[in-house]
């Protein structure tokens, strides 16, 4: 399925709520709708990602209850070939000013900082980000 069968075509109702999209062959691709995949949700499949390919990771969802400065990035994964900052937004969520300023200094600093979105599932960029540290190869295919 194309990226941009994601867009304005014709849908049916989702399993997490809202709609799912009809390609333009007129079949609906399985699995979760990314478009209206929640935070939680999305965070799951990045999580059972990471668990496959043998990547230490770390959530810390809320910087509001800790003892840090404010906007550090929801994820921090690990493996033997790098260590990378992620930020998870869901469709229509940007990160607030704390969260730029995170990712600024980290880049700045030589880091591999981004963030993710649901738009990232069907292209794959999360599993290919996810395998490079893994594996040193970003080819999604085995």
């Amino acid at each position: 399925m194309r990226t941009s069968d994601y867009g304005d075509g014709p849908r049916v109702p989702g399993s997490f709520g809202g709609t799912r999209p009809i390609d333009y062959a007129g079949h609906v691709p399985d699995g979760p709708d990314p478009m209206s995949m929640s935070h939680a949700v999305l965070c799951g499949v990045i999580e059972r990602r990471a668990d496959e390919l043998g990547i230490l990771w770390t959530h810390l969802p809320d910087t509001a209850r800790r003892i840090a400065h404010r906007g550090f990035p929801d994820y921090v994964l690990s493996g033997p070939f790098g260590t990378m900052f992620r930020e998870v937004k869901t469709t229509g969520e940007q990160p607030d000013t704390d969260q730029r300023t995170w990712g600024w200094m980290l880049r700045a600093g030589g880091e591999d900082y981004a963030i993710w979105e649901p738009k990232d599932l069907p292209t794959e960029r999360i599993y290919r980000e996810l395998r490079r540290i893994a594996t040193g190869n970003s080819d999604p295919t085995p």
